[in-house]
């Protein structure tokens, strides 16, 4: 049988500074996802973006500016 020691370090969940209601519009606005109504065919669309496609995009973008 084999024993699991517990973990050496943990994480505190404390409670961050709040949102002002600007800042919660502004990030409400900014994501163009509705998860409440959100189909089978938008969830593979949305994480297709969110996952692949969006990190390709930003590598591609940061090995053009290294070039510079």
């Amino acid at each position: 049988m084999t024993l699991i020691d517990p973990p050496h370090y943990s994480l505190e969940f404390t409670e961050g500074r709040p949102w002002t209601a600007t800042q919660e519009k502004a990030i409400a606005a900014d994501f163009p996802f509705d998860l409440q109504q959100e189909t089978a065919d938008q969830f593979i669309t949305r994480t297709y973006l969110q996952f692949l496609w969006f990190p390709e995009v930003m590598n591609q973008a940061s090995s053009i500016d290294s070039l510079s």
